[in-house]
């Protein structure tokens, strides 16, 4: 049996700190904010396919470098935040304890798959004390589709869907 755990508001806090970067990286980078109506008709909710469908708005322009942009923005924002507050994106001593329990059973695998680029998963899991490299894995950095995503993660551990339990906030 295959696990998969979204991580943000699942196995780490701090989701409120986190849109807040994001907004505020997208905002430096393209000078433009996110209206209430753009969120009601998002169809894909991951890091690169909010900016992309963003900046397909306003913009005929290869959205890639911008997207990029954006990530370093928000990795540098989400460092500062953890900066100026160390619990912003904390886990729970019973997150890490189920986490070494499941891992310790010889019929399990955990796998975590999440709409965050690597970069930015990768250094809130590291404040919350989870070692990504532990777990087999999947981010936006792979594929764009939080489907998609799931079933990155699942070949990736070598299981069908069928083997897999999904364990996530939304």
């Amino acid at each position: 049996m295959l696990i998969i755990f979204d991580v943000d508001g699942t196995l780490i806090d701090g989701e409120e700190t986190d849109w807040i970067c994001f907004r505020n990286a997208y905002n430096t980078v393209t000078g433009k904010t996110f209206s209430m109506e753009f969120w009601q008709n998002l169809d894909e909710v991951t890091a690169p396919s909010i900016i992309q469908t963003a900046i397909a708005e306003f913009s005929s322009a290869e959205p890639s470098p911008l997207v990029s942009r954006v990530k370093d923005h928000t990795l540098e924002y989400l460092k500062e935040a953890h900066s100026n507050d160390r619990s912003a994106f904390s886990t729970t001593e019973k997150t890490l304890a189920l986490l070494d329990y499941l891992q310790s059973h010889e019929r399990l695998q955990l796998s975590i798959a999440t709409g965050d680029w690597l970069e930015t998963i990768s250094f809130k899991l590291s404040a919350a004390g989870i070692d990504l490299s532990r777990y087999t894995n999947a981010t936006a950095s792979d594929t764009h589709r939080r489907a998609d995503i799931i079933q990155l993660s699942a070949k990736r551990a070598d299981r069908p869907l069928e083997d897999v339990i999904y364990v996530g906030d939304g």
